[in-house]
């Protein structure tokens, strides 16, 4: 249990007029201290998320040019065994 969960199981246990103004404010506070860290955490998820995306382009690029090569190589290959076949 979070301490926000285990203020309003406080509050929850004590009659609506014992419940201190404090309480509450303690409450709303760590309520905000938590959405402002998953606010964090979303953000810092975004930026992993371009690089991400960055890095699979890199990825995608490297492997376009790995075929291009491989695919030359095939051509070349090709090319000097057709003149030794040839001769």
């Amino acid at each position: 249990m979070n301490k926000a969960e285990l203020l309003a199981k406080k509050v929850n246990h004590f009659p609506k007029h014992q419940v201190g103004y404090f309480d509450l404010k303690a409450i709303n506070d760590e309520l905000r201290t938590q959405r402002e860290s998953v606010i964090d955490s979303i953000s810092e998820l975004r930026k992993l998320k371009e690089v991400i995306f960055e890095k699979e382009h890199t990825l995608q690029v490297a492997l376009k040019n790995y075929r291009d090569i491989q695919g030359n190589a095939r051509i070349v290959k090709d090319r000097f065994l057709g003149r030794i076949a040839n001769r």
